[in-house]
């Protein structure tokens, strides 16, 4: 019995997701406004990227393609994530926002999935649960404390929120 291409669909997209805002905080290894930031999101890109080959590894015995092929070799256009995570990095109050917003959608994501009658995505969507957690504090906390420092910071937040919608 075949799977049903919905869930392998649903599967990849999960992937790509991870995958694609992974690399896109990777972007500010070694370009962080400072030391702790910059650190703070190489090691979330490092945990997007690791969940997005959970996902691939699901898809593995489904497509009959390994993790890696999934992830690197097929075409832009073979991507089914959301565009969202695919806009250019921008500048760090944009990084942020993205983040925060990516964050709260995963973490509803990945609460509902936590009742999926397909025992796989199950099981998985509650270890990466865990992880996200943390992903969700450390961004929401950025974000709060960027919205209210100084005028400019508050002024490149709205923006950012602006540019976001």
């Amino acid at each position: 019995m075949s799977a049903p291409p919905s869930l392998i669909e649903f599967l990849t997209t999960l992937a790509d997701d991870e995958l694609l805002i992974g690399h896109r905080d990777s972007e500010w290894t070694g370009h962080g406004p400072i030391l702790e930031e910059d650190i703070a999101f190489s090691n979330i890109a490092q945990d997007e990227i690791g969940h997005s080959l959970v996902w691939y590894s699901l898809l593995e015995p489904l497509k009959g393609r390994t993790p890696d092929h999934m992830g690197f070799v097929r075409e832009s256009g073979d991507f089914r994530c959301c565009r969202f995570v695919t806009y250019p990095k921008g500048d760090f109050a944009y990084t942020v926002v993205r983040q925060y917003l990516f964050d709260e959608a995963e973490q509803v994501r990945l609460e509902a999935l936590r009742e999926c009658s397909y025992i796989p995505i199950r099981d998985a969507s509650g270890k990466i649960l865990q992880e996200e957690a943390y992903h969700l504090l450390h961004s929401k906390g950025l974000l709060q404390r960027l919205g209210s420092a100084t005028n400019e910071s508050r002024t490149r937040m709205q923006a950012a929120v602006d540019a976001a919608f």
